[in-house]
């Protein structure tokens, strides 16, 4: 009977609070921490290793920034249209009614439950500088052709199908990551790459009121022109992406020097993705959901996201209730905590990789965000009125976003986490595209979550989120002990099957990293 348990003995991280401030060293100062073990001795010049790093962070980390940038100013730009005040609305002009609006919203996320796991395989198999820039180039496509839209039912049709076309490319990138950058540096690049959306949140308003005044011109409305102006750049850069980016750290190239090659070959940790590795294997990918530790990971991001995900869809709307009751006000009210956000996601990734510290660094932001939105509650239920100054003014309240904001900060950490916890192409692959599905499903339930008739308060909502950043708090809190009692099985297993060789099961491949030293 074939064996789905697990196999390695992984990074497990520790409840001491004390490492969230300074990294564990040994009597000679040098980094004792779990990931930094794992790495293989440094057998090369470490200057050149620091070139490498800057020149992986040209070509791969600010093409992929700028990738998501223009995919979120793309997949949010439906709820900016929203509150554009012209005589031509998108809602008067398709007829929306109800939820449909919010199923709008949801719908492009269906697309990315259908497409994230098999779009992570199909980036080994082709490289992420051909399915990269595939995706891009797709998904312009669709967000142009939203403007030709002539009812709600093409909008509904439209918005899955961009969710079909994007999905893919948030795992996709951190997947990507996890062939060239080590673990001591992931999270960090995780934090750029998500600040995008942060920014793109904030600049995304601003465009579209900018558009606004386009109303009627070339005899369109003006949330066509949104959908056309904010389409092409994707379209551009995705054919740009299929030039720049790298493929494999194995693959043939012309910008690294064959000593930077060999480097970014030798230096990764045995657990570490390769180009080698079979594209798929299936007792790998079904262990991955043997783990009890990869089902609280998931559950996790599916409590975190919805409870940041509902107020970021909506939070011009939520606005308007905060006496931000013009679109500009809106939408510039909204642009600053998504900026805050942006910081935030730079900031704590990158002193959750100095600190190579990662369970507080995921339980923090949580409790901050739980305790925020719990005033958000209080807040709404007593707003200021003329009789009465409320709970809080709606100035403290809108001050309250950016203090939960600070929630966006643990995603980098978590996909890190998780991707070091590990093993090879399939699992890495399918591990990091799983977390992401479940990130696609609370993007479908958030918008639920403040529907129209909730207006201008949206009491309810503020509410199932406090739950939700609480219940999140609570499984993450669990998840080092899964891993270790995972690693428990890890060992029985190997003490049952003639223990291990340098990291590695007996009779199985040599690393990439131990195969090119031999050589």
């Amino acid at each position: 009977m074939p064996y789905y348990g697990p196999r390695d003995v992984v990074e497990t991280g520790s409840y001491d609070i004390r490492l969230f401030l300074r990294p564990a060293r040994g009597s000679d100062g040098s980094l004792e921490t779990e990931e930094d073990k794992q790495l293989p001795p440094v057998s090369w010049d470490p200057a050149v290793e620091r070139r490498l790093v800057r020149k992986l962070d040209l070509r791969i980390t600010t093409i992929v920034f700028f990738m998501y940038i223009i995919a979120y100013i793309d997949r949010v730009n439906l709820a900016n249209v929203k509150v554009l005040k012209t005589e031509d609305s998108i809602e008067k002009s398709l007829g929306t009614q109800g939820v449909e609006y919010n199923w709008a919203i949801s719908l492009a996320f269906f697309g990315f439950l259908v497409g994230e796991i098999p779009s992570n395989i199909a980036l080994k198999k082709f490289s992420a500088r051909i399915w990269l820039a595939r995706i891009m180039v797709s998904w312009g496509i669709v967000v142009i052709c939203m403007a030709a839209v002539k009812n709600a039912a093409g909008l509904l049709a439209a918005r899955f199908f961009l969710g079909l076309c994007e999905a893919g490319l948030i795992p996709g990138v951190f997947y990507y990551f996890s062939f060239w950058f080590k673990p001591t540096e992931k999270a960090f690049r995780n934090g750029v790459f998500y600040a995008a959306s942060g920014c793109a949140g904030g600049v995304s308003g601003l465009l579209a009121l900018a558009m606004e005044k386009l109303n009627g011109v070339g005899g369109l409305k003006a949330w066509q022109w949104v959908f056309i102006i904010e389409g092409i750049p994707a379209v551009i850069l995705g054919v740009a992406a299929f030039f720049l980016l790298l493929e494999f750290p194995h693959s043939p190239t012309t910008y690294l020097t064959p000593e930077e090659q060999d480097i970014a070959i030798r230096r990764m940790p045995a657990h570490a993705p390769s180009m080698n590795d079979k594209t798929f294997v299936w007792e790998e990918a079904i262990s991955v959901f043997t783990q009890p530790a990869h089902w609280l990971f998931m559950l996790t991001y599916i409590c975190a996201s919805i409870g940041i995900l509902g107020a970021a869809n909506f939070l011009p709307s939520i606005l308007f209730g905060l006496g931000y009751t013009t679109s500009l006000s809106a939408n510039l009210a909204s642009a600053w905590p998504n900026f805050m956000g942006a910081f935030y996601y730079v900031a704590w990734s990158s002193h959750s990789d100095y600190t190579r510290e990662r369970v507080w660094h995921g339980l923090i932001p949580g409790i901050v965000s739980t305790l925020g939105y719990a005033l958000q509650v209080f807040a709404a239920r007593d707003p200021p009125s003329a009789t009465s100054a409320g709970f809080i003014s709606n100035n403290a309240r809108y001050g309250l976003y950016f203090m939960t904001s600070l929630q966006v900060g643990a995603y980098p950490v978590f996909v890190n986490f998780r991707g070091t916890t590990l093993k090879g192409a399939t699992q890495v692959g399918i591990g990091i595209s799983s977390l992401l599905v479940c990130q696609a499903i609370a993007s479908i339930i958030a918008p639920f979550l403040f529907p129209n008739s909730d207006a201008p308060q949206y009491v309810p909502g503020l509410t199932l989120s406090t739950i939700f950043f609480a219940i999140g708090v609570v499984l993450y809190a669990f998840v080092p002990l899964a891993l270790r009692l995972q690693n428990n099985q890890a060992r029985k297993w190997q003490r049952e099957n003639g223990g291990v060789v340098s990291g590695h099961v007996e009779g199985e491949k040599k690393t990439d990293a131990e195969a090119h030293v031999a050589a």
